[in-house]
């Protein structure tokens, strides 16, 4: 987050454009305020580190900027934010295709 505050959510989607994470109110207020909730005026930007299960095959962590673009509640404290790449560290885009390549033919197979 810009303002140094870190946060810990669930990714419950993943693609090559951007993520869906799983949170709680707390979480949701922090990244997305209330008045911006529906359609955000302006972007709000974050830092993301996305850390891999060992047994993905994936021991690098990737980190990324993303745009948070929008957010809807799911249940009583559960929230959903999505969560657009803007940009990524070193070669992170590639290790970030590389596994959703891999994920894919696992799937397939």
């Amino acid at each position: 987050m810009p303002d140094g505050e870190v946060i810990h959510a669930i990714t419950v989607n993943l693609s090559p454009a951007g993520i869906q994470i799983a949170c709680d109110r707390v979480t949701v207020n922090s990244v997305l305020p209330l008045s911006q909730r529906r359609i955000p005026e302006r972007t709000r930007e974050v830092e993301v580190r996305l850390r891999f299960p060992e047994s993905s095959g994936m021991p690098h962590v990737i980190d990324a900027r993303c745009a948070a673009i929008f957010s809807r509640r799911v249940a009583e404290n559960e929230y959903r934010i999505g969560l657009q790449f803007l940009g990524f560290e070193g070669d992170d885009y590639q290790k970030l295709e590389h596994f959703l390549d891999d994920g894919f033919q696992r799937v397939g197979a």
